[in-house]
């Protein structure tokens, strides 16, 4: 084990008491890492209040989270952003050429979900509905590429790409029902429900952390189809 501050190694380190995830030689050297340890320190911690068994899970959200502040913060400043990515056929980034087995218009959905997550909400709704235009973008590229988007879905390695468009999908659809467009929401959730079938599959694979993740996309996938039954007078 190694100070998280300054590197060095020794037995005598303390680990940290919020998240109890790094250590420390000394409270001086605590103090000097603070500021860069404390958004992913309160992550950790308010999953570990949840009772998560799955620590793999609790790392993985709270990179997220300093991620996606990041993301913010760079967008705010004007600071240009890249987007890459790693699938099971290799990585996707801008001057690179696309990887076969990739669907071509792969970068559609990165700019869709820099979007969702660069705006989404920390009180846990349904994400950043400002990037309408790039989320319809994806969907329509969805649907125009339906059989080589979902054979890709059926590759559990990219659970996360489910997971990610099964939420922008989600945020689209509420989009459309908040709006009154209640034909366009039921088309959009109609592709939701693909990608979630293939994300509970990969997600059985991946453990319970991604487990959780699909029930709660499909906890809200459920409410959208059930309010557009109530719009639409269907009792």
């Amino acid at each position: 084990t190694k100070c998280a501050a300054c590197g060095s190694a020794g037995t005598e380190l303390k680990r940290c008491l919020r998240c109890n995830e790094v250590s420390y030689c000394n409270k001086d050297c605590q103090t000097q890492d603070w500021k860069e340890h404390k958004q992913r320190c309160g992550a950790m911690r308010e999953l570990f209040e949840m009772g998560s068994p799955d620590l793999r899970a609790a790392a993985i959200t709270a990179q997220a989270k300093v991620a996606n502040q990041a993301i913010k913060a760079a967008k705010k400043s004007g600071t240009p952003v890249v987007s890459m990515s790693s699938t099971a056929f290799g990585v996707v980034a801008p001057g690179m050429p696309i990887p076969a087995g990739v669907p071509p218009n792969y970068g559609l959905k990165q700019a869709a979900v820099m979007d969702f997550h660069s705006g989404a909400s920390s009180s846990g709704g349904r994400g950043n509905m400002r990037g309408e235009q790039a989320y319809r973008a994806y969907y329509d590229d969805l649907e125009d590429n339906r059989e080589q988007w979902l054979a890709f879905f059926d590759i559990h390695q990219h659970h996360m790409d489910a997971e990610h468009t099964c939420g922008i999908l989600g945020t689209l659809a509420t989009i459309y029902r908040q709006r009154g467009v209640l034909d366009m929401c039921e088309k959009v959730l109609d592709m939701e429900d693909e990608v979630l079938r293939r994300y509970q599959r990969s997600s059985a694979v991946e453990g319970p952390g991604a487990v959780r993740c699909y029930d709660e996309l499909n906890y809200k996938y459920q409410v959208i189809r059930y309010n557009i039954h109530l719009q639409k007078k269907r009792y």
